[in-house]
């Protein structure tokens, strides 16, 4: 059929194979076949038994202009190999979000408790290693929420005897891990500048930290325990600022360390039902609630 300048049949053109009968000559069916079994079938382009390839013992990359064949192994100036690879670092590298909010000091709150932060190889991880599936997820998100890329692995006891599963949450960040190890309390203290900020540190520290005591006459007793008394006198500073009026006991024996070098515990306490309710709806922890 007859096509216009465009490609497009013209109307009322008659094909060249109209009323033609037969089959395919053998040479088209030939290509054809090969075809169906994805070979080349251009004289031009299909690879030949014995041929020797153009490129056959060349070694690295050509480049254009009639430089020539670089040979294998070659290494790049000391400049132009530093600027590859700071732009190569400037693609990986995952940069979290650190301006102060809510998500970011809860963050802090779970890792001045139950959390760590250590170097590993060239980059840092944030860990939570806890039982409470809830806390993990809600740690899990937080991370997400900053522009990191956490994941969990779930660990079952090694003996299967009297212990549960834990959940390990996990991130690697370098910016994060040198921004995090720079925080003294005196840093943290000008980041927990506003109600939302302080809400957050301590929703994350009581989860990690915290205690809810209800005994059989119904009485409720809030606690938080920890080693830092530094670190309590601040949380204690910023409840304050939040209209709670915690009470700082101590020193006691710490009982539950295994370490040989046993540090003394101190403790906040709210003794009141009131308070500990009214301070668990401002905080609204995922664990440890009425």
């Amino acid at each position: 059929m007859k096509q216009d300048a465009s490609g497009r049949f013209l109307k009322n053109s008659v094909p060249w194979n109209k009323d033609k009968k037969g089959v395919y000559s053998k040479n088209v069916i030939a290509k054809m076949s090969e075809a169906k079994k994805g070979r080349r079938t251009s004289i031009n382009t299909e690879f030949k038994k014995g041929q020797i390839p153009w490129n056959k013992n060349l070694k690295g990359l050509n480049l254009s202009g009639g430089k020539g064949w670089f040979e294998k192994g070659h290494r790049w100036e000391s400049e132009i190999n530093n600027k590859r690879l700071e732009n190569l670092r400037e693609k990986v590298l995952i940069k979290p979000k650190l301006e102060s909010n809510e998500n970011l000091t809860y963050i802090l709150g779970v890792l001045f408790g139950d959390g760590c932060v250590y170097k590993s190889s060239r980059s840092y991880r944030i860990c939570l290693d806890v039982t409470d599936q809830n806390f993990s997820m809600s740690f899990f998100q937080a991370l997400k929420k900053i522009r990191l890329n956490p994941f969990i692995q779930e660990r079952l006891p090694s003996n299967g005897i009297g212990k549960r599963k834990k959940y390990i949450v996990i991130a690697n960040s370098k910016v994060f891990g040198e921004w995090y190890k720079n925080i003294s309390l005196l840093e943290l203290e000008k980041i927990l500048t506003n109600r939302e900020n302080i809400t957050g540190f301590l929703r994350g520290f009581y989860e990690s930290e915290g205690q809810l005591y209800r005994n059989k006459s119904g009485s409720v007793t809030l606690y938080i325990h920890n080693t830092n008394l530094d670190l309590l006198k601040l949380l204690k500073k910023l409840s304050q600022q939040l209209g709670f009026n915690f009470k700082l006991y101590g020193p006691y024996k710490n009982s539950s360390n295994l370490s040989c070098n046993k540090k003394l515990l101190y403790r906040l306490s709210l003794n009141s039902k009131y308070d500990s309710h009214k301070f668990l709806q401002l905080i609204k922890p995922s664990i440890k609630n009425l």
